[in-house]
C-alpha cells in the first residue's frame, strides 16, 4: 500500500495492523480520504481493538519525558460504534518524566483531564491528522477536568505547532 490512500478508499484490517505501527506520517497520508463508515465498522472489531491497543502502546515512545511531580493522570474514553464499548486508557505521566498505559481502574481516583472521542477522530489526533482543538470545536472531542493539561498534551507528545511529528 503506498502512502497515501485513493478518496473513498477502504482500508482492510491487515492494512489498518501495518500502520499502527509505522510512521505518523505515513499514517497520516493513509487517513486522508478514507471512507469514514467503513473504517468505524473496522475499528469496531476484534482487527480494530488490536490496532487501537497497538496505538495505545506506542504513546510512551512518542512523550517527551517532561515530569509532574505529583502525577497527573489523563483518561482516555475511546467509543466504537459496537459492542463492548469504549476502550479506556489511564496515562499515568510521573515524576521522572515517564509515560505509563493502563487500563482505566473501575473505580479508583479521578483523573485530572478525561478525553471522549470516537475510534476514527481517536486516530486522527494521535498521529496528528487532526488537532484537539480542531476536534473540540468540531463536537468530535469531549474533555473535562483540567483545561491547562489538555492544551498541554499535544506538545507532550511530539504533536501541535513547533513539534516534531
Amino acid at each position: 500500500m503506498s502512502d497515501h490512500v485513493p478518496a473513498g478508499r477502504t482500508l482492510t484490517g491487515a492494512d489498518l495492523a501495518r500502520l499502527a505501527g509505522a510512521d505518523r506520517e505515513i499514517l497520516r497520508g493513509a487517513l486522508e480520504g478514507v471512507d469514514e463508515d467503513a473504517l468505524a465498522e473496522l475499528l469496531a472489531t476484534a482487527e480494530g481493538d488490536t490496532v487501537l491497543n497497538a496505538v495505545f502502546a506506542r504513546m510512551p515512545e512518542f512523550y517527551t519525558h517532561v515530569p509532574f511531580d505529583p502525577p497527573v493522570v489523563a483518561r482516555w474514553h475511546v467509543c466504537r460504534n459496537n459492542p463492548p464499548g469504549p476502550i479506556r486508557r489511564d496515562l499515568v505521566l510521573g515524576p521522572t518524566g515517564t509515560c505509563v498505559v493502563v487500563p482505566t481502574p473501575d473505580a479508583g481516583p479521578p483523573a485530572d483531564v478525561t478525553f471522549t472521542l470516537d475510534a476514527i477522530h481517536f486516530l486522527r489526533m494521535a498521529f496528528g491528522a487532526s488537532t484537539g482543538m480542531d476536534l473540540l470545536m468540531r463536537g468530535h472531542l469531549e474533555v473535562e477536568g483540567d483545561g491547562n493539561l489538555a492544551v498541554r498534551l499535544e506538545s507532550l507528545f511530539g504533536l501541535g505547532a513547533g513539534t516534531p511529528s
